[in-house]
């Protein structure tokens, strides 16, 4: 893969943004179920994501999802 695609394979990136959406997502009392049916539906749009294959594509979004749930439910502070 070319430089963008190991940025896409980097989990602390990923995990980055997760907890900034969990973040937003807590201060805004929006349920996580929601945030994931959010980041679901937005996943295709994610630039460089339309490139992949359909299966890494899917275990990518799998590992961002538990992602944030870990960032939702992490302590604050």
């Amino acid at each position: 893969m070319d430089g963008e695609g190991s940025a896409l394979d980097d989990d602390a990136h990923w995990r980055a943004c997760a907890r900034v959406m969990c973040a937003d997502a807590r201060d805004r009392d929006v349920p996580v179920e929601q945030l994931l049916i959010s980041l679901k539906r937005i996943w295709p749009t994610i630039p460089g994501i339309e490139r992949l294959q359909r299966a890494v594509s899917s275990r990518m979004l799998s590992r961002v999802v538990t992602l944030c749930v870990e960032e939702y439910y992490a302590p604050l502070g």
